[in-house]
């Protein structure tokens, strides 16, 4: 006789010195104890059966549910994240956009620039061609004037 947690308990004979009717009510147990009641072996085994079973179909309902809850959870999680995801791109692609459009717009003025450049070093040969003849620059080309020989002519004579 044992007693644990306020119950008792009889350990059963081992299995080898049962009959195979006896081994088949009591194969499931553990260590071949069994829970004493007063009542017979079969009884106390269906009993037990009985519980397990609404043990069992509860805590399957149970699992099933918190796995649903698992699954809603998980499929949540995973919705958000591509939202995320889509949001990101979105703001990456508006922004490559507007990189693109910049990098277009400054390849255009660094045209224009290299346009005045050339024309600026084709002004500037010129005038040192005229300065070394000892003549008074007074046009561009053809071209009018640019400030830059108004305040030259200005600052020569």
């Amino acid at each position: 006789m044992l007693s644990l947690d306020g119950l008792q308990y009889t350990k059963t004979a081992p299995a080898s010195s049962q009959s195979e009717s006896e081994t088949a009510t009591i194969g499931g147990l553990e260590d071949g104890l069994l829970w004493a009641a007063g009542d017979d072996v079969e009884s106390s085994q269906r009993r037990r059966k009985a519980r397990m079973s609404e043990v069992d179909e509860a805590t399957q309902l149970r699992r099933r549910a918190q796995n649903r809850e698992s699954q809603q959870a998980y499929r949540q999680r995973k919705e958000e994240y591509i939202q995320g995801l889509q949001e990101q791109i979105l703001a990456l692609h508006l922004r490559h956009r507007d990189l693109w459009q910049s990098y277009l717009s400054q390849g255009r003025r660094v045209g224009l620039l290299r346009e005045v450049v050339a024309d600026l070093a084709s002004e500037i040969a010129i005038l040192k061609e005229r300065q070394g003849r000892g003549v008074r620059p007074t046009s561009n080309n053809g071209k009018q004037p640019l400030q830059g020989d108004q305040e030259y002519a200005q600052h020569r004579l």
